[in-house]
């Protein structure tokens, strides 16, 4: 049961780095953002890659990402 629980919040983890990861690229392609696009763009890459080491350090393999961070 503990077990289950802890997969659980860390694909509840998972599911909010997808959401900033989502907010990320929206803030990239905004010209309201224009001015700081390196920094966004650079914050995307770093938040990319923890989505890819948590998955990795976790396990979580078999979940299924969101169709457009393929």
């Amino acid at each position: 049961m503990a077990q289950t629980f802890r997969r659980g919040r860390a694909l509840s983890f998972l599911d909010h780095l997808y959401v900033k990861r989502d907010t990320l690229k929206k803030q990239v392609n905004d010209p309201d953002f224009q001015a700081i696009k390196d920094v966004v763009s650079g914050e995307l890459k770093a938040v990319d890659q923890i989505i890819h080491e948590y998955i990795q350090a976790f396990e979580l393999y078999d979940t299924k990402q969101p169709s457009d961070s393929r």
